[in-house]
């Protein structure tokens, strides 16, 4: 025997032929895989007496097996046939031929020159007749087939056996039933035995399986749930944040149009004190003989510290703003921006600033 079962071929092995053939194994299982055609040659497989394909993706019986001319069982159960063809009626030597759970809807008449096949199973198909050449199936005692979908025989005939379908077929078409061999009614029990050991594996295969897809698809469906609980958790969370940068930075531009207030207050309020000053000063030089220089001096010497008073509350706003971005995390390219109406106030004052020292210097000259 080799048994090459569950590996996942997809076709037959480099050399497996030849092993088969010169060690003399007569039995070639390759059930479980994902084969879909033989595209090795079987012409040397003469020796064969066994071959397992089920439970792979065969569409249809490959032409090459017409070479196992010694093969006595063959099993195709759970592929995708579409028929029994004539060319499983050119194996003389075929006893057992199993190809339920498939996708067959004919039976070529050909099978019926099989005349040592024993047992027929083509259960879970789409047949609706067995052709009137199994007259010729002496030997056939076992046959199971979807009662319920079949045509031709009546259903309570082949439901007797296969001996009493052979024997219906034989009286329909006029063939001659002495031959039905009866030498097999005493292995009816043993062949309804088998049958059912046989059907009752492929159940539990079935329902481990049915059981692994509910398992797999439960699995699926959870995850598509839990990616959908993720979107929306993003979503929302994406939307919260986008709020709350909102309200941030509306909070800053009012923040920002009260210190714009603030400081065009205190600016225009400097304006108004250095104007009294030097108007003060003025009118002081004019009532006194004083030194318009040394008063020139002075008030120059008022601009600078007020030149650095300003310096140090712009500094002091430029880090508070920078607190500010860094523990609210807002955008820095907004923050860049009011940096830069910041500095642009800074060189305001200071145009401002030559402007009355131009002013000064015009007044005294």
């Amino acid at each position: 025997i080799i048994d090459l079962s569950g590996i996942y071929l997809t076709e037959l092995p480099y050399g497996i032929i030849s092993i088969v053939k010169h060690q003399n194994k007569e039995c070639l299982i390759l059930k479980n895989n994902d084969i879909k055609d033989f595209k090795n040659d079987l012409n040397s497989l003469d020796e064969l007496l066994k071959l397992d394909v089920s439970f792979n993706h065969f569409k249809s019986v490959p032409k090459s097996l017409a070479s196992c001319q010694s093969l006595v069982h063959l099993n195709f159960d759970h592929n995708e046939l579409k028929t029994l063809p004539a060319i499983l009626g050119s194996l003389k030597n075929l006893e057992t031929l199993s190809a339920n759970s498939n996708n067959i809807a004919s039976i070529s008449p050909e099978i019926g020159a099989l005349q040592k096949l024993q047992s027929l199973q083509i259960k879970d198909n789409q047949v609706t007749k067995i052709p009137d050449n199994f007259a010729h199936c002496y030997k056939l005692v076992n046959l199971e087939v979807d009662l319920e979908k079949l045509v031709y025989p009546p259903a309570e005939v082949v439901m007797q056996g296969g001996r009493a379908t052979v024997l219906w077929l034989c009286s329909e078409n006029n063939v001659d039933a002495s031959k039905v061999d009866s030498s097999h009614d005493s292995q009816l029990t043993a062949f309804a035995d088998i049958s059912a050991d046989e059907r009752t594996a492929q159940e539990l295969i079935l329902q481990h399986e049915a059981i692994r897809e509910k398992e797999a698809a439960e699995m699926m469906a959870k995850i598509r749930e839990e990616e959908e609980s993720m979107k929306k958790i993003a979503t929302n969370t994406n939307a919260m944040e986008e709020k709350r940068l909102q309200r941030l930075q509306k909070k800053m531009e009012e923040e920002e149009k009260i210190e714009r207030k603030k400081l065009s207050e205190y600016i225009k309020f400097k304006d108004d004190e250095k104007m009294a000053n030097i108007a003060e000063a003025l009118k002081e030089c004019e009532d006194k003989d004083l030194d318009a220089e040394r008063i020139l001096r002075e008030v120059e010497a008022m601009f600078e510290e007020e030149k650095r008073n300003l310096a140090v509350y712009i500094a002091e706003d430029e880090e508070i703003l920078k607190k500010y971005v860094n523990s609210h995390d807002l955008d820095m390219s907004f923050v860049a921006r009011e940096m830069e109406k910041v500095l642009m106030e800074e060189q305001m004052m200071d145009r401002f600033v030559e402007m009355a020292n131009k002013e000064l210097e015009e007044m005294f000259s």
